[in-house]
């Protein structure tokens, strides 16, 4: 979508990652939280392509973008060797979500 097409007709959240969804248990229902959907002139805008969102929620169950954000990682910088080791911790219990995932989104 360009600014010069005609504007989507497709409800999107703009922010589509773990940390802005609930699921209530009480009512049965999930909410989101935190919309961040922005138009071409970053005006406050919640029509755009809802790929956005798929995009963003493969970043949290792909890219493991919560447990980074939430701080399940272990980083180690040797700067003699110039090495990065970087460790995500819990995705051994995670990886049936994302096999899940890829297999839906397939």
């Amino acid at each position: 979508w360009t600014p010069r097409q005609s504007k989507p007709n497709k409800f999107f959240h703009g922010d589509f990652c773990f940390s802005n969804i609930f699921f209530d248990f009480v009512a049965n229902k999930i909410i989101v939280i935190d919309p961040r959907g922005l138009n071409s002139d970053d005006k406050i805008d919640f029509y755009g392509d809802p790929n956005y969102d798929i995009a963003k929620l493969t970043h949290s169950i792909i890219g493991s973008y919560d447990f980074i954000l939430a701080g399940f990682h272990e980083t180690k910088i040797d700067w003699n060797d110039k090495k990065i080791d970087f460790k995500i911790n819990s995705l051994n219990k995670f990886a049936y979500i994302q096999t899940y995932f890829i297999n839906k989104i397939k």
